[in-house]
This record gives C-alpha cells, sequence and structure tokens, in this order.
C-alpha cells in the first residue's frame, strides 16, 4: 500500500484517474511535477522539509491524507479501510508514498484548479 516513492516516472498520465482527477489540468500538473521534483516521486529538497513528486511539507502532507481517507469513504471504501490507510498515509512522509498516492493527493488538493496557488510555479504558466 504505502512504500518508498519510486525513483523517477516520466510519465504523462497520472496513477489516480478517480473523481478528483480532471484531465484538462493534466499537462498543469505536469508542469508543476517537472518544476518541483524533476519527475522524481522519492525526491527530497535540500533542506528535507518537502517531499515526493509534488514536494509536500509534512503539514500539506497530513492534510492530504486526510483528503484521500474523505474521498475513500465518498467512493464507497468501507470505513475501516479508508481509516487504515488515511492513518498510514498521515504518518509517512510524501517520498515514500506509492505514486498513486502522491498523485491522488495533487489532484485532491489541486481541486480542478481552485489550489493551484500552492505551487508558486504555476503563475504564468498553462496553469
Amino acid at each position: 500500500m504505502v512504500q518508498k516513492g519510486a525513483k523517477h516516472f516520466p510519465t504523462t498520465i497520472s496513477f489516480y484517474q478517480g473523481p478528483e482527477y480532471k484531465k484538462k489540468w493534466n499537462r498543469c500538473r505536469l508542469q508543476i511535477r517537472q518544476a518541483e521534483s524533476r519527475n522524481v516521486y522519492g525526491a527530497m529538497s535540500g533542506s528535507k522539509k518537502y517531499k515526493g513528486a509534488y514536494q509536500f511539507s509534512p503539514e500539506f502532507s497530513i492534510g492530504a491524507g486526510w483528503r484521500i481517507q474523505k474521498s475513500m469513504r465518498e467512493q464507497g471504501a468501507p470505513k475501516e479501510q479508508a481509516f487504515q490507510i488515511g492513518e498510514k498515509l498521515r504518518a509517512t512522509p510524501a517520498h515514500r508514498w506509492h505514486p498513486f498516492y502522491q498523485d491522488w493527493a495533487f489532484w485532491s488538493i489541486f481541486d480542478n484548479g481552485k489550489g493551484k496557488s500552492h505551487w508558486p510555479n504555476t503563475r504564468g504558466s498553462v496553469c
């Protein structure tokens, strides 16, 4: 379920394609991922504060874990299963999350473009 993120996945396809995924924003996601980590899901910033393909802070990762847990429940996952996955994500640094969960977290926070301000490099871009 949660494991160390793979080193490099330059694929243009999002590992997560559930309800939060919006194809029209995929180019923006790719630009953010490239700018933040050079497409490395196991990336860490020099300060080691920001982690994963989208460079989540610890607080951001915890919030994303809650959002994924809520989304799982909304999609019909059993309460216990959603809780266990959410709890595991919140306890694990983002760069160790499987790319599926990193992409899901991105789409959940990005929220059809409303959350793009979390990534400053979106100004003046395809976003």
